[in-house]
């Protein structure tokens, strides 16, 4: 059971079409036997159902806690968090968007600005001066980041296959969370692989600048598999 917990709640928020779900939407969709696999039932504590799924975030799964409540969700990016409520609400206020997220409202701000700045998303102000956004036409978000990041590798790497993470972050000038989530999505999708290796041959900073995973695992180099 343990093996497929992740699996089963990567099911229910695709039949949800949801990239997270409250602790209080899982205990109810979750079946009674998985619940009682865990030691729970319907009226178990959120603390106790997040206790016992705990174990199981990190990689495709993490947690989620906004002003409101706690969800568990796909671990995406911010942004494409952001943008797959935005298809799915079309036109609306920056006011009700942040009502419909699972985080925190800085990183919310965070996101919503960094998608406006890159073009991903559009704003405009109605006749009642309320700012409403919108996705934008054309190539989104993500897609300009994996193009950006595979410009950065192929630049850098001059047709070397094992490239340093640090070298393609501080080329590119990211900010952690989105260079992270760039990372993370090209991992998930096979593009890039994650190589480990010596920390010695590296400074303080470059270490920093490299990639540590949920595990405290540090990768140094990566290889880019995607097609050009």
């Amino acid at each position: 059971m343990e093996s497929r917990i992740e699996d089963l709640l990567s099911e229910m928020f695709s039949r949800q079409k949801k990239d997270s779900l409250s602790i209080s939407q899982i205990r109810s969709r979750m079946s009674t036997s998985v619940l009682k696999y865990f030691g729970l039932s319907r009226a178990s504590r959120h603390e106790e159902i997040l206790e016992a799924f705990s174990p199981f975030l990190g990689k495709k799964l993490r947690r989620y806690e906004s002003s409101r409540s706690v969800h568990i969700g796909l671990n995406l990016p911010i942004e494409e968090i952001i943008l797959n409520k935005l298809r799915q609400r079309g036109n609306i206020s920056l006011k009700q968007l942040g009502k419909y997220l699972p985080f925190s409202g800085k990183e919310y701000i965070n996101g919503i600005n960094h998608l406006i700045e890159t073009g991903a998303v559009t704003c405009y102000v109605n006749e009642n001066y309320a700012v409403f956004v919108k996705p934008a036409s054309g190539r989104n978000l993500l897609t300009q980041d994996r193009d950006a990041f595979e410009s950065a590798y192929h630049k850098l790497g001059k047709g070397r296959g094992f490239v340093r993470i640090h070298q393609i972050r501080e080329e590119l000038g990211w900010n952690k969370d989105r260079f992270d989530g760039a990372l993370k999505m090209l991992m998930a999708d096979y593009t890039i692989e994650l190589h480990g290796g010596d920390p010695t041959v590296l400074n303080k900073q470059q270490i920093r600048n490299s990639f540590t995973d949920e595990r405290g695992v540090l990768y140094i180099t990566l290889t880019w598999w995607g097609k050009r």
